[in-house]
């Protein structure tokens, strides 16, 4: 499991959220899943290229889309039951963290074996 798949599922159960991880791959602009539980019949959204939180139809219902900051193409798919709200832009600062991490652990290492 990924430090990302480890984040998303500890934040699906604090929230109640059904999470998943979406990017958008160029140069064809597929869309792949990054972390979450796959949806079925390999249903991906179509994801926006403004940058914009927004709600979109997924096959088990409407859910929020918002942007993950500081990652290009990443966005965080937030789905909760009933009458209940998640501000899905939060939950994506804080999965922008993990990719934040990812990057800067192969600088720290290449830095930490000149020394």
């Amino acid at each position: 499991m990924t430090r990302l798949e480890a984040l998303i599922a500890a934040l699906a159960t604090l929230t109640g959220a059904r999470l998943r991880v979406w990017r958008r791959q160029p140069p064809d602009d597929g869309v792949r899943l990054l972390a979450g539980r796959a949806p079925r019949r390999g249903w991906h959204p179509a994801l926006p290229a403004r940058a914009a939180a927004r709600t979109l139809k997924t096959p088990e219902g409407s859910a929020r889309f918002a942007p993950v900051p500081g990652v290009a193409g990443a966005w965080l798919e937030a789905r909760v039951r009933g009458r209940r709200t998640i501000d899905a832009a939060a939950v994506a600062r804080e999965v922008a963290g993990v990719f934040e991490a990812e990057e800067e652990t192969p600088l720290v290492a290449a830095e930490l074996s000149v020394r």
